[in-house]
């Protein structure tokens, strides 16, 4: 291979290695204030918690371009544990439908956890695949 044919592929391999850039830091995100995360992302909550999306195993919700006669519930799965993984994790379900009560749960050290929202909503013509979602999140002192 000559000289240029070497700079060539130089180039291009370094192109590669930066195509996808680095990973984004993980968030640490202060007591009560809303967060997004979608499936399989995570963030750090008062710098103590570690909170990740493990899934959205069910959605029924009623697609926006039709009638229902109700609105459908989604589940949302929330792992949660100490932050940097120093200690036990616990699998929370959390749900959108009409019921309030299950929107939020009692979690460790006095804190509760709150679904504020679950996008995209869906649709008749389009299939949501895990990657699609994106949750708002928040985690307050319980009173």
């Amino acid at each position: 291979m000559n000289g240029r044919g070497l700079v060539t592929l130089l180039v291009l391999a370094l192109s590669a290695c930066g195509a996808s850039g680095p990973a984004s830091p993980t968030p640490n995100v202060p007591l009560g204030e809303a967060f997004s995360l979608r499936v399989g992302e995570l963030a750090h909550v008062d710098a103590t918690l570690e909170v990740s999306i493990e899934g959205i195993p069910a959605d029924s919700r009623c697609p926006v371009d039709v009638a229902c006669v109700t609105g459908g519930d989604a589940t949302v799965r929330v792992m949660i544990g100490p932050a940097f993984g120093d200690g036990p994790t616990r699998l929370y379900e959390l749900h959108t439908g009409p019921d309030n009560a299950r929107r939020e749960v009692d979690i460790v050290g006095s804190r509760r956890l709150v679904l504020l929202a679950l996008e995209p909503q869906p649709k008749s013509t389009l299939t949501l695949q895990q990657g699609d979602y994106r949750t708002s999140l928040r985690i307050d002192r319980a009173e």
